[in-house]
């Protein structure tokens, strides 16, 4: 089995943060053609054309508005699949969603990191979360909030108001481990306006109906 090391799986906790906050300068909708969205985190992410990311068959063990490589969940009310256009942005994203419609001109988003065979710990993991999100939270920002779970199996969660380029917004970070190695990054990105009450909410929507796959 193919194992990933530590360094390598530290940097899929960057992958949301460095690829879907354009969805905060540009409606969810507007790469549904095939253009990828304008932003600021394009030029700082590496990016591949869209046809590097193949995307893998439903698993039919698996059920949910959104089925990944080796998970499964539901999307909050008024949010959308945004994959393909996270995938232009950023090859290595596995599935992405955002609010289709945002009144205060910033699309909730969220995308998700996955990478199964890993031999990481949960806590080399929550170690590395610093040092990984350091050009976007200020020193002292990052709050480190108790373990919950993913889809029954314990789980990280760090937040912290973020910025990239000039695009501020409020990150919330979900990363696990199960015993057979299967990693999952869940990132979400929220305006600066959004209460703790209404990202709690959205969150939980996703967390709560999380699936691994058997």
């Amino acid at each position: 089995m193919h194992r990933m090391p530590l360094p390598r799986l530290a940097a899929l906790l960057l992958v949301g943060s460095l690829a879907l906050t354009a969805c905060g300068e540009d409606d969810p909708r507007s790469a549904s053609s095939g253009g990828p969205a304008t932003s600021s985190a394009a030029s700082e992410s590496p990016t591949e054309s869209p046809s590097a990311a193949v995307s893998e068959a439903p698993r039919a063990d698996l059920k949910g508005d959104i089925v990944g490589k080796g998970y499964a969940f539901d999307l909050p009310g008024g949010w959308v699949d945004t994959t393909k256009q996270a995938r232009e942005l950023q090859a290595s994203i596995d599935t992405a969603a955002a609010e289709k419609e945002a009144d205060d001109g910033f699309s909730d988003n969220l995308n998700v990191g996955y990478q199964a065979g890993s031999t990481a710990t949960l806590d080399q993991l929550e170690a590395a979360v610093p040092g990984q999100l350091a050009n976007l939270v200020q020193k002292g920002d990052l709050d480190v909030l108790p373990r919950t779970e993913l889809g029954g199996v314990e789980a990280i969660h760090h937040r912290a108001p973020a910025k990239l380029g000039s695009t501020e917004y409020f990150l919330e970070q979900f990363a696990a481990v199960t015993d057979s190695g299967d990693v999952a990054i869940v990132t979400f990105s929220f305006s600066r306006d959004v209460p703790e009450a209404q990202r709690d909410k959205v969150i939980a929507t996703v967390t709560d109906s999380w699936q691994w796959a058997a």
